[in-house]
């Protein structure tokens, strides 16, 4: 799975994506209950980061492409896999026009791509870090 977030800044540190996304949580658990540190995830998070040039269109679209879209369902507060599974995969041009909605002036486009076992990408779905964010929740495995 991989989100693609924009975020309204470029994140210079870690530290500065912990203080961002987490505030004053010190962990967040995974769907098992398993405990993940915030640092942790930050750290992570920011080892995506550090390594890619922000709104870059061609890796966007890279991620979007003929996969599902997870929905985010405000109401119940979670991600909405019924829903995806319901819809068509993302046409090259339906790509283009989500990498558009997210791309706005002082916005900062980043992929994150993990394992969906993984304990990080299951405490960033399973606590809804995005929620807050433009961004999208693609199955791509």
């Amino acid at each position: 799975m991989s989100f693609i977030v924009a975020f309204p800044f470029k994140p210079k540190s870690a530290d500065e994506l912990k203080q961002f996304l987490f505030k004053n949580l010190s962990t967040l658990q995974d769907e098992g209950g398993y405990e993940v540190s915030v640092e942790e995830i930050s750290n992570e998070l920011y080892n995506h980061i550090k390594n890619q040039n922000p709104n870059n269109q061609e890796l966007v679209n890279k991620q979007l492409e003929g996969w599902l879209i997870v929905p985010y369902d405000d109401n119940q507060q979670k991600y909405d896999y019924k829903t995806a599974l319901d819809q068509e995969t993302v046409s090259p041009e339906e790509a283009h026009n989500i990498y558009d909605e997210l791309e706005k002036p002082g916005k900062f486009i980043y992929v994150f791509i993990f394992d969906s076992s993984e304990s990080v990408h299951q405490a960033l779905v399973v606590n809804s870090v995005f929620k807050e964010l433009e961004h999208r929740l693609v199955v791509n495995y």
